[in-house]
């Protein structure tokens, strides 16, 4: 993958020396959330872990299991043009998902004034409410 332009982008010295992350993780090892995932993904290097953290992360990086990855690693060493295009997407992602603009918009989701019409009760999904008159206060 020598051809392949210098990032512009994320930790420089990461992108620098990988062409690939590969994260491949035993299925039932717990991930709190899997910063190192997120940090090869938003340095620019092509991301490919376990399936198992798909709902972490959605279209952001490449799944595989072990004995899989290896021809995906192969189909994107093989087309260059496919290879970038997925690194870009990922940034593209990345910024989306976990940016200062998708984190702003996340915040404000939740400090939206609540209205008491939306859902029986008052209370809406997710929140929890607590009676102001509870003795744990």
């Amino acid at each position: 993958m020598a051809a392949r332009a210098p990032p512009q982008h994320g930790n420089s010295r990461l992108s620098a020396e990988l062409d690939f992350f590969l994260y491949l993780d035993h299925a039932d090892a717990n991930e709190a959330f899997g910063r190192v995932i997120l940090e090869a993904a938003a340095s620019g290097v092509l991301t490919i872990v376990h399936p198992k953290h798909r709902s972490t992360f959605g279209d952001t990086v490449d799944y595989a299991l072990p004995g899989q990855a290896q021809a995906l690693i192969g189909r994107y060493a093989a087309d260059s043009v496919a290879y970038q295009e997925r690194v870009e997407r990922t940034l593209a992602e990345v910024r989306r998902r976990y940016g200062r603009a998708g984190f702003a918009d996340r915040l404000a989701s939740l400090t939206e004034p609540e209205r008491s019409d939306s859902v029986a009760g008052g209370v809406r999904p997710g929140r929890i409410w607590v009676d102001p008159r509870s003795p744990s206060r």
